[in-house]
């Protein structure tokens, strides 16, 4: 008899237009209240500048999930790689660490194309925000989705950083054609 993982299929028919309304909404939102980010954060300064700047911040989600890996190969088996077993929190510290990975990797990429081709400061700020945000929501959602095997929690921070990522490469692709 084969035994059915995770939860029934209605739950996705319900979960993933709320995920999708969320997203909009944070989007609309942030897109709303620049008037509301601290001027001095981004006033007199080049576009380039600031968006490298919010690149490093952008990184410390990075920093800290080496930490967690490292921490767990440092005090536990897993640090024998060849004979050691990883635990399942080492398995799912690995794979979040390589999803940001390839997240940072495309947030950067695209904030300093955009930031070249004429996206304003406080732009640069907020879709940062929206990043940093958008980490924390998967990383927690990945972590208690696996503990309480309800997989669909990674779905929100995944979204808002895959929707992140997209709206950037669209301006810059805009940005291109013109």
């Amino acid at each position: 008899m084969v035994k059915k993982r995770g939860p029934p299929a209605w739950i996705f028919v319900i979960w993933f237009p709320l995920i999708t309304a969320f997203t909009a909404y944070w989007l609309y939102h942030i897109w709303t209240v620049q008037n509301k980010v601290p001027h001095y954060i981004w006033n007199n300064k080049d576009p380039l500048y600031l968006a490298i700047t919010c690149s490093a911040v952008s990184t410390v989600f990075i920093f800290l999930q080496v930490q967690t890996v490292a921490t767990q190969r440092l005090f536990t088996k897993a640090g024998d790689t060849i004979y050691g077993e990883e635990s399942d929190f080492l398995k799912l510290s690995k794979n979040v660490l390589q999803n940001t990975l390839e997240q940072s990797f495309l947030f950067i990429i695209n904030l300093l194309a955009a930031a070249v081709n004429g996206l304003p400061n406080e732009r640069i700020v907020l879709v940062t925000m929206t990043f940093i945000l958008a980490r924390i929501l998967f990383w927690c959602g990945y972590v208690v989705g696996v503990y309480i095997k309800f997989f669909p929690l990674r779905g929100p921070g995944f979204l808002l950083t895959f929707s992140n990522n997209v709206l950037l490469l669209l301006f810059n692709v805009l940005a291109f054609i013109r």
